[in-house]
């Protein structure tokens, strides 16, 4: 009796997983981030500063969808958010300190 309900439960590890990619490609950006202006240099390649929180906010946005724990979903999601604003916040700033150089 017990082997049939256990035969009708599909064991899914994938949502989980893709979570925790989101949250993981948020520490990777918040690591290329400080790395990058720590050493003032360009060490990643700066697509990398913007593609990677878009990847792992859309990771994130799918990790939503699932019945599993979503913890790292929105942790992911709130990270790779605050790596894109602190970006376009710098750019800005910048531009409007010294427009011309």
């Amino acid at each position: 009796m017990e082997l049939a309900f256990l035969k009708n439960k599909k064991r899914t590890l994938l949502h989980p997983i893709i979570g925790m990619i989101s949250f993981l490609c948020g520490i990777f950006s918040l690591v290329e981030l400080n790395i990058n202006y720590l050493f003032l240099s360009s060490f990643f390649l700066p697509q990398a500063l913007y593609s990677i929180p878009v990847l792992g906010i859309f990771l994130g946005m799918v990790a939503l969808f699932t019945r599993r724990s979503k913890m790292y979903a929105w942790w992911g999601i709130g990270l790779n958010i605050f790596v894109l604003l602190f970006s376009f916040v710098i750019l800005i700033l910048s531009w409007s300190i010294n427009p011309k150089p």
